[in-house]
């Protein structure tokens, strides 16, 4: 079930968009120096530092936790109903990360690609039920059920030729691009450094800065690198009324070490740092269980914001993110309202890079009331 955002949050529309904040969009496919600007937010000050100073940044002993998903490809080209479709996988619906086969999709235009905003090649196709996009190799993807205007459930199904779901993903689909990027991404810029288990719709942009050299320092300084596995979906849609229920339930895994080595972090007061928006929601959801970390597979359905802030996430490590969608929300549930307002600001003016591929936060929880903090 689909539940709105209560928080009055605004839509990411043709005269919202990026563009339309005048910030600095990064237009590389990837950025390599591990010396990034990063922006810190913590007890009540904005400044900016360097990423390689992380390390340094951390004075107090912390357990660092990523997210080993690999990003999927997640659009498919194809025909419906005698019309250019591309079909975008947007939600797992699965209850493991072994099966790949229901989904929550959009249609979008395909007679226009992705260096067309996504919120402009918006499509009506409300007979589309039970219909099939077909691939030439027998496999194809059915539209089994409309569950809103607009957003469907879909069902892969595998052929001889790709035996599974998994094949059929990886043997038909695109990786997701991106409008406000001028070259086509490749699958090696997609992925982190860390990625082992096929789950994520979008890549984890977060990491995308982090080296082995980085961890390394971060490990002799005596934080801890802990691993969790989180299905992100997509973070927006273009379709105005289906933009104000993200982000989605999501899939994630938290395994037994993982699980051990949080809890002995609130036991012995090192503070928790999640790297990106995905990993925050997961530690978030799993420990409001029952006030502790449990290892399993579970379906994050939270949101964080100004009306449910963050309990045991002490810092986050994430992208630049704009007025106006989903992942500024969560910023609230760190920081008062008038504080992600001037960070913006301050990012703004200093022309930090907004987007995947683009500058990274370093935000405090600035309501975190244990002693530790």
């Amino acid at each position: 079930m689909l539940e709105e955002s209560r928080e009055g949050r605004g839509v990411w529309n043709g005269t919202g968009g990026c563009l339309s904040y005048n910030v600095q969009i990064q237009h590389n496919s990837r950025l390599n120096d591990v010396g990034t600007n990063l922006l810190m937010v913590k007890n009540g000050r904005i400044g900016t530092a360097s990423l390689r100073d992380l390390p340094f940044i951390l004075n107090k002993k912390s357990t660092l936790v990523l997210n080993n998903a690999m990003t999927l490809p997640a659009m498919f080209m194809g025909k419906l109903a005698g019309q250019k479709i591309e079909l975008r996988l947007v939600s797992n619906l699965n209850s493991d990360f072994r099966t790949f086969n229901r989904w929550y999709g959009i249609l979008l235009d395909g007679n226009t690609d992705w260096r067309t905003r996504t919120e402009f090649r918006t499509v009506e196709l409300n007979h589309a039920s039970s219909s099939t996009i077909q691939f030439s190799d027998g496999c194809g993807i059915k539209i089994t059920d409309q569950i809103r205007k607009s957003l469907w459930e879909v069902t892969i199904n595998p052929s001889n030729e790709h035996p599974t779901a998994l094949d059929v993903i990886f043997s038909h689909g695109q990786f997701i691009q991106y409008s406000h990027l001028t070259h086509e991404l490749q699958p090696w810029d997609v992925q982190s450094i860390v990625f082992t288990i096929p789950a994520a719709l979008e890549p984890p942009s977060s990491h995308f800065q982090l080296t082995w050299q980085l961890l390394s320092e971060l490990r002799e300084k005596g934080h801890n690198i802990v691993y969790i596995t989180h299905g992100s979906g997509v973070s927006d849609l273009g379709y105005p009324e289906l933009d104000h229920f993200l982000p989605f339930p999501e899939l994630y895994r938290v395994g037994k070490d993982a699980a051990t080595m949080l809890n002995e972090s609130v036991d012995t007061s090192y503070q928790i740092v999640a790297i990106g928006t995905s990993v925050t929601r997961a530690l978030e959801h799993n420990f409001n269980i029952n006030q502790q970390f449990n290892e399993g597979i579970f379906l994050a359905t939270n949101r964080l914001s100004s009306k449910n802030q963050a309990k045991v996430v002490e810092a986050m490590l994430t992208g630049m993110h704009l007025p106006n969608t989903s992942h500024y929300d969560l910023m609230r549930g760190f920081l008062p309202d008038q504080m992600v307002h001037q960070s913006f600001k301050y990012a703004k003016a200093n022309n930090f890079r907004w987007h995947e591929y683009g500058d990274l936060t370093l935000v405090f929880n600035h309501f975190k009331t244990r002693k530790s903090f």
